[in-house]
């Protein structure tokens, strides 16, 4: 936090610290929702790229495809007698449907639980079990895992009603270019969902989904000129960071290309002499450091 921050000592309580920011409060809106926040103004951006899938023929949403199919999947799931209050469980991989689900499930007032998909079948059997979930969402990659949890399963997959299509840069339009972020964390993650997902789309950026770390496609998307999708900022692990320094990849490529202006990294420190190195070897990169609560 550093200069961020202030610790102050509560009178009595000599081991208890609360720390204080030395920038003002963050206003929180009243009278709206996590869905309506996000999408708000989205009318300007109908025609924008809002996700795309990075692999070759991955699917992409324009904001209008999010707003609407949000809405669909709203309906589809009140249809089915979800209240405010029900659990829904999401076994999902990172995918560009993601925060349309997501966002779904949060418009009927339902509760959103996402699932680590590295977890077994007998522990999302019990994750059902403690939090009454009502239903399970899944994709054909992950239906295996819930097939015998005991609840009715949605599946997303290429005969749901609410596909993307596939990408297409064409659509971008010409006005004003996005702030082009990787979505690289896995989206069951706070990091990816809140930290990527939700921001992206509330301040109508376009997010360039990947569903696991390669580092070949990963520089390709930052660096090549024939790649359709060029990375500005990309939120990061220590791993990701500590493969882009040592792993002889990177020197097939033109770093001098590189189109990354900026990277977060969290989920675990990072160490001082990675940071050196990283800044070495891409120095028109800026590295923020951010702290969870753990």
């Amino acid at each position: 936090m550093g200069d961020a921050a202030i610790a102050i000592m509560e009178e009595g309580k000599e081991h208890e610290h609360v720390f204080q920011s030395r920038f003002p409060l963050v206003a929180v809106p009243d009278g709206i929702t996590v869905p309506e926040f996000m999408l708000e103004g989205t009318d300007a951006y109908a025609d924008m790229v809002a996700l795309v899938e990075a692999v070759p023929g991955g699917r992409s949403y324009m904001y209008g495809e999010v707003v609407r199919d949000t809405a669909r999947f709203a309906r589809a799931l009140r249809s089915m007698g979800i209240r405010k209050g029900h659990v829904i469980m999401v076994v999902l991989p990172s995918l560009a449907v993601y925060p349309v689900v997501s966002l779904g499930v949060m418009s009927t007032g339902a509760v959103f639980f996402d699932v680590n998909l590295r977890a077994l079948t007998a522990v999302i059997k019990k994750q059902v079990e403690d939090s009454e979930a009502k239903l399970v969402v899944a994709n054909k990659g992950t239906y295996d895992k819930v097939i015998d949890v005991g609840m009715p399963v949605i599946g997303i997959g290429d005969q749901e009603r609410m596909r993307g299509r596939s990408a297409r840069t064409s659509c971008l339009p010409p006005r004003t270019a996005p702030v082009v972020t990787l979505g690289l964390l896995p989206f069951f993650h706070i990091y990816g969902n809140t930290g990527i997902c939700c921001a992206m789309l509330r301040h109508k950026g376009m997010v360039v989904v990947m569903d696991r770390f390669d580092l070949r496609p990963f520089l390709q998307a930052q660096t090549s000129n024939a790649h359709r999708h060029r990375v500005m900022f990309a939120p990061l692990v220590p791993p990701v960071i500590l493969a882009m320094v040592k792993s002889p990849v990177a020197e097939e490529f033109d770093l001098s290309s590189l189109v990354l202006k900026s990277s977060m990294t969290a989920a675990a420190p990072l160490a001082p002499d990675l940071l050196a190195a990283f800044q070495r070897k891409f120095p028109g990169v800026q590295i923020l450091e951010a702290y969870g609560l753990t």
